[in-house]
């Protein structure tokens, strides 16, 4: 279930992505375009922030607010840095300068832990991909960002499980119990006699 969720996530984030930066681009220079633009920005699932290179923050969407619990007003023109936790914030303008000057379509962390900040001062895990946006006044860089805190928790409930489980089986002296694959192989046994 939560495999599906994920393929599901993933599959309508590249869908959206890319209907996202189609808009973008039709939208220069046209105001019909432009309303079109900002009705899909702010229907995206993820919160969505559009940043310039210099990390000024040039847009966001109604889930970015209700994410990190600022307004639009209050992320405007400031930094991107300022959704990024202080003991990672000094790394984070080399990363993006390192975006720029290889822009293309890809989730960021792959094997790490990312987290922002909320302006509650919380820290949650997330999720971020990021797609660049070719404009009139230069590149900007899109960014959709997903709360995984749920995942995680899933996560760890099942590391535990199969904890518990591997607990259970080795402590059991008595009978040897075997671990089979769908092919009927062994593939784990306890210490029992």
């Amino acid at each position: 279930m939560v495999w599906g969720s994920m393929v599901w996530g993933r599959f309508f984030r590249r869908s959206f992505e890319s209907k996202f930066q189609r808009a973008l681009a039709d939208s220069i220079g046209d105001k019909k375009a432009e309303e079109r633009f900002r009705a899909l920005l702010e229907s995206a699932p993820d919160a969505m922030v559009i940043v310039s290179q210099d990390g000024r923050i040039r847009l966001v969407n109604a889930q970015t607010e209700k994410l990190f619990g600022y307004t639009r007003a209050e992320l405007l023109g400031n930094t991107v840095e300022m959704l990024v936790p202080v003991h990672f914030r000094h790394q984070h303008p080399q990363h993006r300068s390192g975006y720029f000057a290889n822009p293309k379509v890809r989730a960021i962390g792959s094997g790490l832990e990312l987290y922002g900040l909320r302006k509650d001062g919380t820290e949650f895990p997330i999720e971020i991909s990021l797609s660049p946006l070719e404009t009139e006044e230069g590149t900007l860089v899109s960014s959709a960002i997903r709360d995984i805190t749920e995942r995680k928790l899933v996560e760890v409930k099942m590391l535990q499980s199969v904890e518990r489980f591997r607990l259970l089986v080795q402590g059991v002296k008595d009978y040897a119990i075997l671990m089979l694959d769908p092919e009927g192989r062994v593939v784990s046994w306890n210490n029992g006699r």
